[in-house]
């Protein structure tokens, strides 16, 4: 009776710790299970535009990557963190007004050569083009520069503490850095600073005395050169104008010159080898250049900093995705 009796209870023990050790064993599969759809909604969240986590200000994991859809996205956001504020959606002529990284930057619409289009500024990036339609008459010529710029446009829009207007002698440095999706795209036109120079330290709107232009790409559209359109074969190949200025270096990137006219005023474009998606540069190497080339004077003064898109068609989907510009 007695070893029945113990028995009995070794069963009994032996089913107590079984039943106890599948429940562990389910308990670690479900806690896998809840990791992963935990992972899994993060990077729906994360790609989505619910803004349920960020509205509520938790603190929690999936907070933290459900305000990242506010951050510049990827490489292209130069190291800022910072939500871009300011922006919107808007067709026709429009300036708005942005925070990037706690520095004051406008973006213009600029549909000057008649497009009908729509930009969203702001959000993930700095301005996006949601739709470009040329108007009937054209089909190779630009008609819209949508860009950002710092300093004054001319329009006669300009930002704050933007260190502008600075006379040429008195710069120290222009770190500045533009990022875009011009060469995945592929669209006709170009990714191009477009940076004013003047001959007095007053200006309100208008042309300025000189364009400086640093070129990231470009598809079926030169710089302006006096030196004529037939030197498809030479560097930089994926343009026919012709350079006859020379080339030089900056920041480990060969640079060719074109110099020409824009109607009444002087234009120098510099032009990369191969197309630069993203480039970080100080500016005033470009500067010192063009006067030594005696293009611009040490008494003329800065006055706008501008990278954008100058338009042509096919450009649905345009993309600037990060920029700067630091006076000093």
């Amino acid at each position: 009776m007695t070893r029945k009796l113990i028995l009995f209870v070794a069963l009994v023990a032996l089913f107590i710790i079984w039943g106890c050790g599948e429940k562990a064993v389910e308990s670690e599969t479900d806690t896998s299970d809840s990791s992963g759809d935990s992972d899994s909604d993060h990077t729906n969240d994360s790609d989505s535009d619910s803004p349920d986590t960020s509205d509520t200000g938790d603190t929690s994991d999936g907070s933290d990557d459900s305000e990242s859809d506010n951050i510049v996205d990827g490489p292209s956001n130069f190291g800022c963190e910072e939500p871009i504020e300011g922006g919107g959606t808007r067709s026709g002529y429009h300036t708005f007004f942005l925070d990037i990284c706690g520095d004051s930057y406008n973006v213009q619409t600029n549909p000057w050569g008649g497009a009908t289009q729509t930009i969203t500024a702001g959000g993930e990036n700095v301005f996006v083009v949601d739709s470009l339609e040329p108007p009937d008459y054209s089909f190779s010529e630009v008609v819209s520069y949508p860009s950002v710029y710092k300093g004054k446009n001319q329009g006669g829009d300009g930002t704050t503490n933007s260190g502008m207007p600075i006379q040429v002698s008195d710069i120290q440095s222009v770190e500045t850095g533009f990022s875009h999706n011009g060469a995945e795209m592929y669209f006709y036109g170009n990714a191009t600073y477009d940076v004013y120079f003047t001959n007095s330290s007053t200006y309100n709107s208008g042309q300025p005395d000189r364009y400086l232009m640093v070129w990231l790409y470009t598809l079926q559209l030169n710089p302006i050169t006096d030196q004529g359109y037939s030197c498809g074969g030479e560097d930089p190949k994926y343009t026919s104008a012709c350079s006859g200025a020379g080339s030089l270096e900056i920041g480990g990137v060969e640079f060719y010159r074109f110099v020409g006219t824009n109607g009444s005023r002087p234009v120098i474009s510099y032009l990369p080898v191969d197309y630069l998606p993203t480039f970080e540069f100080d500016l005033n190497e470009f500067i010192q250049d063009a006067v030594a080339q005696e293009f611009l004077t040490d008494d003329m003064y800065l006055q706008s900093i501008q990278a954008g898109f100058e338009l042509i068609r096919d450009a649905d989907g345009a993309t600037a995705y990060g920029f700067y510009a630091d006076v000093q």
